[in-house]
């Protein structure tokens, strides 16, 4: 999937995952990028197409950055009106 659409990885790397749906979606590891792109397999991988983002990390990008890039921006960008972002996501 992602290969059909965006060609291969600069400078030889190997793909480490691919975010889908932005910083709403998920990350889907390498292995599964064969998967279609619908909603029956996208709750299969509990991401969601969301924005429609579709970003391919090599192997050098750190899932803990990630995470805590998308927890920030989930923060920030909160309304704040539930309890379950806006004061779950502080904690």
């Amino acid at each position: 999937m992602a290969y059909d659409i965006a060609g291969r990885i600069k400078d030889g790397k190997k793909c480490k995952t691919v975010l889908i749906g932005g910083h709403s979606g998920g990350c889907i590891a390498e292995a599964h990028l064969d998967i279609h792109v619908d909603y029956e397999f996208m709750v299969q991988f509990r991401t969601m197409m969301s924005s429609g983002g579709f970003v391919v990390m090599d192997e050098n990008i750190c899932m803990v950055g990630v995470a805590k890039f998308f927890m920030d921006f989930i923060k920030r960008e909160s309304c704040r009106k539930g309890i379950l972002y806006g004061e779950g996501t502080y904690r």
